[in-house]
């Protein structure tokens, strides 16, 4: 009797369980090539047969069921006769040949953003979805028409015609040099699918999918009536509304319900016994308004919260809970895993750390292969013909591994010193003369003779043979190990550990080399230049990336949760649940827009996902993440980045607090910041928990009973580590780093250096007094030592507020259209600068801006104020400086610049409003004024009635994002004189009394900040540590508080 089910059920009800019993049963009659066994990707392949011969007891069974669709369909065209065999391309192969297709098209409407980065793999990702729904160009012509309009020429409608031409040329691409992509091998294979080809097959189990493309669905409905048992899989919630967990397997189970499979519900939760786990996977995005609290057997030892002081010591607080769990509550690593949304952000720092806390780890992740120790040594070799034997390159190299004794190449080092620079090849051949650096002569003989290969033009097979021969040189003594002196041995021994774990690198390398796709591409007569060649080369290696082969069983599995859709685990760590990581930022397609696709889907002739799809699909994923724990569930996130600046939880994660109460949402919750990263006595594991612990308690007071013990403990450690001196000697080594931090602290001393600083400070601006009250090692970097920070080489928002500024400049100069003085500045300002698809983003949203700025400028009343001043200057020749102080030898001499004056007349005096523009998320911070963090614009109303005695209405910041205005208003003045003038929220109103005294605070600020700075006061005293780190200060790379931190 025929066994058909379609099997359903949420998170830990057995599904994949079942199924694998009933592979069991054809294993144990070793039936095992009688079952496919299709799952979604090949690490989870993997992962099913570890699991497999971990648990069962068929230790020698053969995996041959074991596939994925696109392994299945290899299997499919490998026994059928008279067919091509064709190996489907890679993505980096599909990039070359789209930009073989691009070259040559000059004039299409994609011609001036073809080469932006990011292009190339959004176009194959779209082609990828039409190829998926089954559609050749032709019939996407046909679909496309649904939406284009009657306007030949409009955008829309080139637009459309460009993409199907693309997509054309592409296929013909494909056709012309017999190629396949996955697309394609699916379809060809779903083509030979018949009765003879599955007639050994008697069960066909799918698991793990939760969707299917319309070319795998196609694909799976041939198989299903073609296999007499049949059993699939799919995550399932009946319930009215759907859960938005489930939303997207929902729209899949009502395509599942056409292949006439009957269903199998399975109900309970079999994975896990928590009441509190239970109650996270059955409530988990629903809309009760009630906090439920769990059973109080499992209160606060099934969940817990981490809110970690930054990524670092997120990473470092999951390592020290694995090393509790596992040395002192009996689980095994292997009976841990760690979920990421985003896994290469975190993969360098779950390996460094792991290993520092002696954590065997496996990272289910890929590494770029141009970042790979062995690759990089390789490319770099191969620099030093394209640079013509430079000396930087040739050095680059010789101090990689290249298997030569290093105390040789420090001899050739002190030779090389003496004859100074070399930058030619018969120079560095000279070099090694002396019989003790033969095997230097050597290693750069063989070069020169391969290099002489490359000259003129030659087959892409014969470059791929000289840069083989370039890696074999690196490698080549790793097989034949000479025994002339221990440090060799030893060095070679390096080297063959290093290439052991790069095994995936040079095999994702070797596999460039010898790919036919690349070979077919770069097809010429005449040959190619090695320029050519080492371009194509290059910009493969960029795309391409590699795993680590692991094969070890006792680990911790940290796995990208793509991957985590079979897991089943007693202890699992979901980290990184920040805003725009987990879920991942949504956008909306580049080349069809929602609006359109929607209107395709209706249409019924193709199914494209549009951006809310998305994000039930991060909600799926992350339901997934927090369902695969069966004892323990460790969430954490960073509260602030690598730059210091506080991050944004991610949403998800209030929808698992919100499921409890206040009380245990407290409890459950740990928040940590910079002055818990000293851990505890029981905490210290490594060396580095060791010294930090020492050096703080032995360097401060004790005021209690608890940080006296502390202080005995770290004398213990002082006294009784294993390697004394060494440990002391670090410890010396971080007591002079922080004392020289320290140093920063005190007054110059020097009285010629703090004259020639008071001669140098006669005259300041709102920025440097904002920069000294910020931190006065800030203000003594740029305006003492002249530092200036490098030229933007990308949109930052420094680079964005000075286009901003400008085009608002000369737009009220001469009222004109706006874009067009916005095209012209934009291009004035960014020539030179590599406009990609982020900063043609950028461009729109600040374009966006303006003409909503001149919507509503155009919209104002503005009857009463009249915008007079642009750019008014004062401190120059036209305007005098504003004078702060009554003793004229010690009167503050302030300059600026004010980006707009609205003036109006009233009782035969002028009157005025301050109008600042703020391109970012500026907005007036009381706060900050009052503590004389941002005077910009208490100094700006002195200057408007001082200077250029106007009385001050006004001074506002103008968000140019949001159209928010907020300042300082004098409220009194707005009423008597019946302004329209209405302050909102986040600013000051005060009447005249309080507003003058706002004023002299104000100078007062002034006063005391330009006094410490004509008293050498430059010491290292931020106001606020946010305002420290990349991003926020221009001087965090010759600052030392970011080391001290570190430390």
């Amino acid at each position: 009797m025929q066994e058909r089910f379609l099997v359903l059920g949420k998170a830990g009800s057995g599904k994949t369980h079942f199924v694998l019993q009933k592979f069991f049963h054809y294993v144990g009659e070793h039936k095992e090539d009688n079952v496919i066994f299709i799952l979604p990707t090949h690490s989870q392949v993997e992962h099913l047969r570890d699991h497999i011969l971990r648990t069962s007891a068929y230790k020698g069974y053969l995996d041959t069921g074991l596939v994925t669709f696109s392994g299945l369909a290899n299997r499919i065209l490998d026994h059928v006769g008279n067919t091509p065999q064709r190996k489907p391309l890679n993505e980096s192969e599909k990039d070359l040949v789209l930009s073989s297709i691009l070259k040559d098209d000059n004039t299409g409407y994609f011609s001036e953003v073809s080469d932006y980065a990011g292009f190339k793999s959004a176009f194959l990702n779209f082609i990828r979805e039409i190829k998926e729904n089954s559609l050749d160009p032709s019939a996407f012509k046909d679909v496309l028409k649904t939406v284009q309009t009657g306007k030949k020429h409009s955008p829309l409608n080139l637009k459309c015609n460009e993409l199907v031409k693309l997509y054309d040329r592409y296929q013909q691409a494909l056709k012309n040099n017999r190629f396949l992509d996955k697309e394609d091998l699916l379809a060809q294979a779903q083509s030979h699918l018949n009765d003879t080809a599955f007639s050994d097959v008697e069960l066909l189990l799918v698991d793990g999918f939760h969707d299917y493309t319309q070319l795998e669905l196609k694909f799976l409905t041939r198989l299903t009536s073609l296999v007499p048992n049949v059993y699939i899989t799919l995550p399932h919630q009946t319930s009215d509304p759907v859960p938005p967990a489930f939303r997207v397997s929902h729209k899949t189970y009502s395509r599942l319900i056409g292949l006439g499979l009957k269903e199998l519900k399975l109900d309970e939760n079999r994975r896990t016994t928590s009441q509190m786990l239970r109650h996270i996977e059955a409530n988990v995005f629903s809309k009760t308004q009630e906090p439920v609290v769990s059973e109080s057997d499992s209160s606060s030892a099934s969940l817990q919260i981490t809110v970690a002081a930054n990524m670092q010591d997120e990473v470092e607080q999951i390592a020290r809970r694995i090393r509790k769990l596992t040395y002192d509550e009996g689980y095994t690593f292997s009976q841990i895993a760690v979920i990421f949304r985003n896994i290469e952000k975190y993969q360098d720092l779950v390996e460094d750390t792991f290993t520092r806390f002696s954590i065997p780890v496996r990272i289910y992740g890929k590494k770029s292969l141009k970042e790979n120790p062995l690759i990089k040594a390789i490319m770099n070799t191969i620099s030093i013909f394209t640079n013509k034997w430079q000396d930087e390159a040739v050095w680059k190299v010789l101090k990689s591994n290249t298997g030569i004794d290093r105390n040789l190449i420090n001899t050739l080092e002190q030779e090389y010193l003496k004859r100074g620079k070399t930058d030619d090849c018969n120079k560095w051949l000279e070099l090694p003369s002396d019989s003790e650096l033969e095997p230097v002569s050597n290693f750069l003989k063989q070069l020169k003779e391969i290099f002489g290969k490359l000259e003129g033009r030659h087959t892409f097979s014969h470059y791929c043979d000289c840069v083989t021969d370039i890696k074999d040189m690196f490698y080549e003594t790793s097989f034949t190990l000479p025994v002339k002196s221990i440090d060799k041995v030893n060095h070679n021994r390096e080297i063959i550990d290093l290439m052991k774990s790069d095994a995936g690198a040079l095999r994702e390398f070797l596999s460039l080399l010898n790919s036919s796709a690349m070979g077919e591409l770069s097809r010429d007569t005449g040959g190619i230049t090695f320029e050519k060649f080492i371009h194509i080369l290059e910009s493969q290696v960029n795309l391409t990336s590699y795993k680590k082969t692991d094969r070890r069983k006792e680990v911790v599995n940290v796995i990208n949760v793509l991957e985590a859709r079979q897991w089943e685990i007693p202890v699992v760590f979901v980290g990184g649940l920040l805003e725009k990581e987990f879920p991942k930022q949504i956008r909306e397609n580049l080349f069809l827009k929602d609006y359109y696709r929607s209107r395709l889907n209706a249409a019924g002739k193709i199914v494209l996902r549009e951006a809310c799809e998305k994000m039930d699909e991060e909600r799926y994923l992350f339901y997934i993440a927090i369902t695969r724990a069966k004892e323990r569930l460790y969430l954490s996130y960073p509260s602030a980045n690598s730059n210091g600046n506080l991050t944004l939880p991610s949403f998800f994660l209030s929808d698992i607090q919100k499921l409890f109460s206040k009380e245990l949402r407290k409890e459950i919750t740990i928040h940590r910041n910079l002055s818990n990263i000293i851990p505890e006595p029981e905490e210290i594991i490594t060396s580095t928990d060791s010294k930090s612990f020492v050096y703080y308690h032995l360097n401060t007071p004790c005021v209690s009973e608890r940080e006296q013990y502390g202080k005995d403990v770290a004398l213990w450690l002082y006294n009784n580590t294993e390697d004394e001196s060494l440990f002391r000697e670090e410890l010396c080594a971080l007591t002079a780093l922080i004392d020289s931090y320290n140093n920063l602290r005190i007054k110059l001393s020097d009285k010629g250096i703090i004259k020639k600083i008071g001669e140098a400070s006669r005259r300041f601006s709102p920025t440097k007094l904002k920069d000294y009250a910020q931190c006065p090692y800030k203000y003594f970097g740029r305006s003492t030592l002249k530092l200036k920070q490098i030229l933007p080489k990308s949109m930052d928002l420094l680079m964005q507020g000075i286009i901003i500024h400008k085009v608002l400049e000369e737009y009220f100069k001469d009222t004109k259209d706006i874009t067009k003085i916005f095209d012209d500045v934009f291009k004035q300002k960014t020539r030179g600068m590599i406009i990609g698809f982020e900063e043609l983003k950028i461009k729109n949203e600040m374009i966006n801006t303006l003409l909503t700025f001149e919507y509503k400028e155009k919209e104002s009343d503005s009857s009463r104020f009249k915008p007079s001043l642009f750019e008014a200057k004062f401190g120059d020749e036209e305007f005098g400086t504003l004078e702060i102080g009554d003793n004229k030898k010690e009167a503050v001499e302030i300059s600026g610049k004010i980006d707009r004056i609205d003036i109006s007349g009233t009782n035969g005096e002028r009157i005025g409003v301050i109008i600042d523009y703020k391109y970012g998320q500026t907005e007036f911070k009381i706060t900050d004024m009052e503590e004389g963090l941002d005077l910009q614009l208490p100094i700006y109303l002195l200057a408007l009635r001082d200077v250029f005695k106007i009385i001050p209405v006004a001074a506002e910041f103008y968000a140019l994002k949001s159209s928010k205005k907020t300042g300082i208003y004098n409220q009194e003045l707005i009423d008597n004189l019946s302004l329209n003038i209405k302050p909102i929220k986040k600013s000051l109103s005060v009447d005249n009394k309080e507003f003058n005294k706002m004023l002299k605070d104000a100078e007062n600020h002034i006063l005391e900040f330009t006094k410490e700075i004509r008293n050498g006061r430059i010491e290292l005293a931020p106001a606020n540590i946010d305002f420290c780190g990349e991003g926020n200060c221009d001087f965090a790379n010759v600052c030392r508080i970011d080391k001290w931190r570190v430390s």
